[in-house]
């Protein structure tokens, strides 16, 4: 991990998004939020789930939907997944 978080922190959207999903509460939340303003599409994703379960931010339905939406149109499944089971 520790070569991932020198590339996080030099700002690699990619390792953002790696330490984004393998990190929890705030901590994730940072990771993830890094990531998606990059455009990284895992970052959308795990910025989701942050918005769905409340790890490091307030629960908000509307950014959950936001963010899945985003991760969904750059072709990620677990996103288009997420954003489907919304409304199921």
């Amino acid at each position: 991990h520790a070569t991932m978080l020198h590339c996080a922190e030099l700002g690699c959207a990619f390792a953002q998004a790696f330490l984004a999903e393998m990190s929890v509460g705030k901590e994730r939340f940072h990771w993830a939020s890094l990531a998606a303003a990059q455009g990284e599409r895992d970052g959308f994703y795990w910025l989701g789930t942050c918005y769905r379960i409340g790890a490091g931010c307030v629960k908000d339905a509307e950014m959950e939907k936001e963010n899945f939406l985003a991760a969904s149109n750059l072709g990620h499944i677990m996103g288009t997944s997420a954003l489907a089971m919304m409304f199921d």
